[in-house]
């Protein structure tokens, strides 16, 4: 039967695993998924000044006509 010591051990051993595995997926997150979204900010913020640019050339072409 194993001690409370040996329990103890094991215990924290399978804590220090899920701790390597959150810092795993944490460096995926950051490496990956914050690229990907700011690219598509990026697009986005392109998009919206475009329109943006469009509807106020069409106003002020109404507006001079």
């Amino acid at each position: 039967m194993p001690t409370q010591s040996q329990k103890n051990g094991e215990a924290i051993i399978r804590i220090e695993g899920n701790l390597e595995l959150l810092k795993q997926d944490i460096q995926h997150i950051r490496g990956n998924h914050i690229a990907h979204l700011e690219m598509r900010i990026s697009r986005m913020e392109k998009v919206m000044w475009t329109i943006c640019l469009i509807a106020t050339t069409h106003l002020l072409f109404t507006v001079l006509h």
